[in-house]
């Protein structure tokens, strides 16, 4: 993807890397503000959720519509963010969906707005949620010095590879941007769980 875009951008087919990362951050970031199959399922389902539904909605819109790529802001506000997305999923979505979360936010620690969501669409889009044995399972911890997100889902055997998309490969162009030395990202997988940690260190 990256590559048609230096196509499309430059006369030689080619960028400077600083501006490469800066333009695959800002698609990444925007890439982030929304789900589509999200947006379906609430439009399909409002005017049966509309007590629960469309407050949660309002607040997880209104966060996104004042943020911009270069935004930073507290890991507890992504946080909030995140699972106003996730309780709009489980409210929509017809099929089920299950996830558990645990934080351990000892210390404040900010981050690039959306800088995690991409992690937690691609375990939404390309693994299993629907069964409540196998839930998504997220943990954020944070320190004086670090900060990590780590996600796992149930693998998807239809998904040939989870980590071969373009929320992955954005993502690792955002990170190269913001945090070029001062970051970590592992992914691990075998026939039943795809997991991904990623860490963000403070700069000595």
């Amino acid at each position: 993807m990256l590559g048609r875009l230096k196509k499309i951008f430059s006369p030689k087919g080619e960028l400077p890397h600083a501006e490469s990362y800066t333009l695959s951050a800002k698609l990444s970031f925007e890439s982030s503000k929304w789900d589509q199959e999200l947006l379906t399922s609430i439009a399909e389902g409002i005017s049966t959720q509309q007590e629960l539904g469309l407050p949660l909605f309002q607040e997880y819109t209104r966060f996104i519509v004042g943020l911009e790529e270069n935004s930073f802001h507290a890991v507890a506000r992504e946080m909030t963010h995140m699972q106003h997305y996730l309780q709009l999923k489980k409210l929509f979505q017809k099929e089920g969906f299950y996830y558990t979360i645990k934080e351990d936010l000892a210390e404040e620690f900010t981050i690039p707005a959306l800088l995690w969501m991409p992690l937690l669409l691609n375990a939404c889009r390309h693994g299993i949620a629907t069964i409540e044995k196998y839930p998504i399972r997220i943990q954020v911890r944070t320190t004086s010095q670090a900060a990590t997100f780590t996600i796992s889902n149930r693998v998807n055997h239809y998904v040939h590879d989870q980590s071969a998309n373009s929320l992955i490969d954005l993502l690792r162009e955002r990170l190269q941007n913001h945090f070029p030395t001062n970051h970590s990202l592992l992914i691990n997988s075998n026939s039943n769980i795809f997991k991904v940690t990623l860490t963000i260190f403070k700069p000595c």
